[in-house]
Order: structure tokens, then sequence, then C-alpha cells
């Protein structure tokens, strides 16, 4: 689950806030990387 979680927020620097990882829209990881 933490490797998954790692990859989607890897996603998020690309995509920018949201990220679709495993179906499920994750906006909580852009404030975390910020």
């Amino acid at each position: 689950m933490i490797t998954e979680l790692i990859l989607c927020a890897s996603l998020t620097a690309v995509d920018g806030d949201t990220v679709k990882c495993d179906g499920q829209n994750m906006r909580l990881l852009g404030k975390v990387s910020r």
C-alpha cells in the first residue's frame, strides 16, 4: 500500500494536484508535496 502511495505521489508531480490512482482521485498528495 505504501508503495502505491509513492507511485501516486510521483504521478502527482506530473499531473499537479489531482491524480487518478487505482481508479480514485487523490488530491491530498498535492498538499503533502508542497
